[in-house]
């Protein structure tokens, strides 16, 4: 295991490398977290994929162990989209996966369409791609919730009072049916919680989950997804606030094939309600992604003295067909 810290602009961000023991040519997975500002814990669920390859966690600038600089201009896409790319040169990484939960997934799709050079594929996993679909399908949600508890939600937002015992206690039957339905809540959600970076969630989204008015509002990367020309999964629970709805929505823009994973018992964390399950698709995408890899770098490898073998022979042959041909 090796962990460390990486200059970026505004500070310092932590990460930490889990790899096998012994080394071999899988490509390594970057896991970029939700929020935003809601850090890297709930990945440690993952954790075991590092049997097989490397795979890097990291907390975003604002957040768990990394700094937490008190400068709300810090808290753009594009500094996180070159906080990521500062990690990358850091690391020295040549070519990588990503994994972005949440509103991960923004930082995931724009750093792929300005670096695909490197991104060799995407997990787009409980994506946050088009926020203005993601308020229409939160408000879709509530309706679903009982009259009272919706009520409770809605007086809350008008009043402004978001601290009410009534409120909160709306918004965690919320969170009980389309964040989290395991009970108890896993200790890895609540480490993220409680290394949660407040002001960049205030800044970017604003001060609870069905209050929009930070920098994130009018964010709609459903066009840039057509874009990208590499493999992508997208996965979401069944009952997830980033919505099944809103995954097809995603899969149709995207040009080149691709899949929706569906985790029917869970709702906004696969990944740690339905561990064991993500975990086997996870490493089955993985692992086919890098077979495909190899074979492209095998045909590269190519000695000349077998180039030189094969012109021969294909001349060879181009002169029998021409003799027959000709007579």
């Amino acid at each position: 295991m090796v962990e460390g810290f990486c200059d970026v602009t505004g500070g310092r961000v932590w990460y930490n490398i889990l790899a096998p023991e012994e080394e071999n040519d899988s490509t390594p997975l970057i896991f970029i977290h939700g929020g935003p500002g809601y850090t890297h814990n709930s990945f440690r669920a993952l954790s075991d994929l590092s049997v097989t390859r490397k795979i890097i966690f990291y907390d975003q600038l604002g957040c768990g162990k990394s700094d937490r600089p008190n400068d709300i201009s810090l808290w753009t896409i594009n500094r996180h989209v070159e906080e990521l790319n500062q990690l990358v040169s850091h690391l020295e990484l040549r070519e990588f996966y990503l994994l972005g939960h949440s509103w991960g997934s923004i930082i995931a799709l724009e750093y792929a369409n300005t670096h695909h050079d490197l991104v060799k594929g995407i997990i787009f996993a409980s994506a946050c791609i088009s926020v203005p679909k993601w308020i229409e399908d939160s408000k879709r949600l509530r309706r679903q919730l009982p009259t009272e508890v919706e009520r409770s939600l809605k007086i809350g937002q008008q009043i402004g009072e978001y601290h009410s015992p009534e409120y909160l206690e709306a918004a965690n039957e919320y969170a009980k049916r389309f964040i989290c339905r395991l009970d108890p809540k896993p200790q890895v959600l609540l480490d993220s919680d409680a290394q949660a970076g407040a002001q960049t969630y205030l800044t970017m989204w604003g001060p609870n989950e069905f209050t929009l008015l930070g920098t994130l509002a009018n964010y709609d990367g459903s066009e840039k997804l057509a874009l990208l020309d590499l493999p992508v999964i997208i996965t979401c629970g069944r009952f997830d606030e980033g919505t099944p709805e809103a995954s097809e929505h995603y899969l149709s823009s995207l040009h080149q094939e691709t899949s929706l994973v569906v985790f029917e018992e869970s709702a906004h964390f696969p990944h740690v309600e339905e561990r064991d399950k993500y975990l086997d698709f996870l490493t089955s995408f993985l692992q086919e992604m890098d077979q495909g890899l190899r074979l492209s770098k095998e045909f590269g490898k190519v000695k000349p003295t077998e180039i030189f073998a094969l012109v021969l022979l294909l001349a060879f042959a181009l002169l029998i067909v021409l003799y027959i041909f000709v007579n």
